[in-house]
């Protein structure tokens, strides 16, 4: 998951990073700081994030609310969100927290909206191949918001973004190996077909046009690069 943000690693090396509801010992701040990135570790609930910093696997943390973050416009130039926007109770306040607080872009790692290209499961049954309903609720209580890229053209036409790109991966939770890579096969083949969509999406949303160089790299790592229609009545 972590090599999506290679490219943006990459690029710029002295860019100070963000993470947004990285509550699980800051893993992917402990990430950035191995490609010697200067990065932030925050979540909503600092427990393991002290625990973290004590045993020296992330450098530093602030315990932050997504939907109200304490930084000034433009703190940071990455803002990292993986597999937590979809718990929040309101995220699109939290992802127009975190574009405020971007001075590049806002990258998110979340599990795709289950409408699936073309022929849809859903229409038939209740439940996707995995055995997981359409909508859904965790135990915690919260609803499982999933994310789609319309979704997230939507957002970056509404505030006049540049670009956004998008790529795609699955994702398998067991602890059986045989039946993680079956089941790998047989999703990649239904992707292949046409019949569904990935089943985690990854969201760059820029706030500031990419350079040619960025946008070939994401392109060749396998990226949907999309530069988004300027407004013809704010020229």
């Amino acid at each position: 998951m972590y090599a999506f943000i290679d490219t943006l690693i990459n690029s710029a090396p002295q860019a100070k990073w963000l993470t947004v509801g990285d509550g699980r010992y800051g893993k992917e701040a402990n990430y950035l700081e191995h490609r010697g990135i200067d990065v932030l570790a925050t979540d909503i609930n600092d427990d393991f994030l002290r625990e973290a910093v004590k045993s020296k696997f992330i450098k530093k943390y602030k315990k932050e609310n997504a939907e109200k973050l304490s930084f000034k416009d433009n703190t940071f130039d990455y803002i990292f969100c993986k597999e937590s926007y979809h718990h929040f109770p309101r995220p699109i306040i939290a992802l127009y927290e975190m574009l405020r607080v971007a001075r590049q872009g806002v990258v998110l790692i979340e599990p795709n909206d289950v409408k699936r290209r073309g022929f849809s499961w859903s229409r038939f049954w209740s439940v996707d191949l995995l055995g997981t309903q359409v909508n859904r609720f965790e135990t915690s209580g919260n609803y499982v918001y999933t994310v789609s890229r319309r979704e997230m053209e939507k957002v970056a036409l509404g505030i006049g973004l540049p670009a956004i790109a998008f790529a795609g991966f699955d994702d398998i939770y067991s602890t059986n190996t045989v039946r993680i890579k079956i089941l790998l096969w047989l999703l990649d083949i239904l992707f292949r077909l046409g019949v569904r969509d990935r089943s985690l999406l990854v969201s760059v949303i820029f706030k500031k046009r990419p350079s040619s160089k960025v946008i070939r790299e994401l392109r060749n790592f396998g990226y949907d690069v999309r530069m988004m229609k300027s407004n013809p009545y704010l020229k």
